[in-house]
């Protein structure tokens, strides 16, 4: 696994937070900032495949 670090706007940084919050109540089990951006790219990189297959 690799390590990266960006930036982010505020206003997306928030997003990312309370959308990690939502899905660890949804999930009923702890979803970090990272595992939640993590997913978010894992489906675009499928969808991507998809389009190019």
């Amino acid at each position: 696994m690799k390590t990266i670090s960006f930036r982010l706007p505020d206003e997306l940084a928030d997003w990312l937070r309370e959308k990690a919050a939502r899905e660890t109540i949804r999930r009923k089990k702890y979803v970090s900032i990272n595992v939640l951006v993590a997913e978010i790219f894992k489906r675009e990189m499928e969808a991507s495949e998809k389009k190019e297959a």
